[in-house]
């Protein structure tokens, strides 16, 4: 059996869970029985140096019986996720889940980075969603020139 989505719409709760100026979100999206795998989509607000906050996002692949985990951090590596409506729900989740993080959290500044150098437009598209979600939940939003061939966005509360 192959990756079974388990994200619905009509079912997103989402638990944010604290750890001083640190946040994270995590919801379960599906499973694979013949390898014996669950997989979560977590997404979170880490402190940085200087007071800057790191947005970051990733699917968790958990093997229960075995104690083990994986961090899959690109969209190259989750490819097992085949099916185009199971990522459009995915992706719609973790936007859900990253505007309960912005009006729990309420960083003053974040940033955030693509995790491939040089990733195709069809990569980039995720972040400018992202991006909006900052914008309308009440941040300015640019993206400076690549570092590295890694895609940076910046964010800063507006005032008022």
């Amino acid at each position: 059996m192959a990756f079974v989505c388990t994200v619905s719409e009509n079912d997103l709760n989402v638990e944010i869970f604290k750890r001083g100026d640190a946040s994270l979100s995590v919801l379960p999206i599906g499973y694979n029985d013949d390898l014996g795998t669950v997989y979560s989509m977590a997404v979170g607000f880490e402190p940085l140096p200087g007071g800057d906050t790191e947005f970051f996002f990733h699917v968790v692949e958990a093997h229960p019986e075995m104690d083990e985990e994986h961090i899959y951090w690109s969209g190259r590596e989750t490819r097992f996720i085949s099916d185009p409506e199971d990522r459009k729900a995915i992706l719609a989740a973790m936007l859900y889940l990253t505007q309960g993080l912005l009006r729990s959290s309420q960083p003053e500044t974040v940033r955030w980075f693509t995790h491939d150098e040089d990733p195709p437009d069809k990569a980039l598209v995720k972040h400018f969603l992202i991006a909006n979600v900052f914008d309308v939940n009440g941040y300015s939003v640019i993206t400076p020139d690549p570092y590295h061939g890694r895609r940076v966005w910046l964010a800063e509360r507006r005032a008022g």
